[in-house]
């Protein structure tokens, strides 16, 4: 526990002095609680934020606040603030998860009114400027994402820390707009609820139903031709299609009848573990043990 609380951490003094994120100025002063920084939100909202919503609500109420006043004194909502900047480190868009799953297990302490405009503007718009794209403000490839429902392999997501990695990206975004979805549903925006909702499964788009597994895309909708579930490749962060095919945390049954069938997803879940495919030691692999709950097989995932 202590280990996985190094991140966020507390930004402001003793008397609630911070400096202004992104610029460093003026000198700001949080009148309760704390004021975080450092938020390493790629490794940190799949477990660790969902777990201080429940083991520390106000904690995580001022971590949410944290995040929107980025926004306010920055005009953009962050993807991964860092070093008290925007940055384009990592993958996604991941505020948008920490945000929503607070607001909706009940935590209090921020404006969600204002939280949902930070949430909306990254998920439906790219600054203008250039110069802010490129400094880490906005949805890397969204333009793409939107256009095609997933991002295809001509977009080399250039303007980014990690490049490429077309179609973790693709996955990860409908997971956010998953979670976005929902909270427009709760606030009543029902017209942004249907198109996000739609977008959620925008996953579908990226897993080949030949071989039940994510795949490269071009374009024009052609699947890549290679065999390459089980190694590296460009257009997977930091693991391989056999890890991130499972990254469908908000439809596994979906992510079944895609993948062919509960038979299928089963054994290749199977496999995972027989041909020692899973990797405990990155991020990827950390929801898939427990997938076969879905597919009413809880003893392989005890076992």
């Amino acid at each position: 526990m202590y280990r996985s609380s190094f991140l966020p951490r507390v930004f402001n003094d003793v008397d609630g002095a911070y400096p202004a994120f992104s610029t460093g100025t003026p000198i700001h002063y949080i009148k309760e609680g704390d004021y975080y920084e450092d938020f390493s939100m790629w490794d940190t909202y799949r477990a660790l934020h969902p777990l201080i919503n429940i083991w520390e609500p106000s904690r995580s109420g001022q971590m949410v606040y944290s995040l929107i006043t980025k926004y306010e004194q920055g005009g953009w909502l962050p993807i991964f603030p860092c070093w008290n900047s925007y940055t384009a480190a990592m993958i996604v868009d991941h505020c948008i998860s920490v945000i929503g799953d607070a607001y909706l297990k009940g935590v209090t302490g921020f404006d969600i009114q204002k939280g949902y405009e930070a949430m909306r503007k990254n998920a439906f718009e790219t600054p203008a400027d250039h110069g802010d794209y490129k400094n880490g403000m906005g949805r890397r490839a969204l333009t793409s994402y939107l256009r095609h429902g997933y991002i295809p392999l001509e977009d080399p997501v250039a303007e980014a820390f990690h490049t490429e990695e077309q179609v973790s990206r693709t996955l990860e975004y409908a997971y956010d707009d998953y979670v976005l979805a929902l909270v427009a549903k709760e606030l009543g925006k029902e017209e942004d609820y249907r198109q996000l909702i739609s977008r959620a499964g925008n996953y579908r788009n990226v897993i080949d139903p030949h071989t039940g597994y994510a795949q490269g895309k071009y374009a024009d909708g052609r699947f890549l031709q290679e065999d390459n579930a089980f190694g590296f490749t460009s257009f997977i962060t930091e693991g391989a299609p056999c890890h991130y095919t499972w990254y469908v945390p908000h439809d596994p049954k979906g992510l079944m009848e895609v993948m062919g069938g509960e038979e299928v997803y089963v054994a290749k879940l199977d496999s995972m573990f027989s041909e020692r495919r899973y990797w405990h030691g990155n991020e990827p692999c950390h929801q898939v043990a427990y997938l076969f709950n879905y597919a009413g097989k809880p003893w392989k995932t005890q076992k």
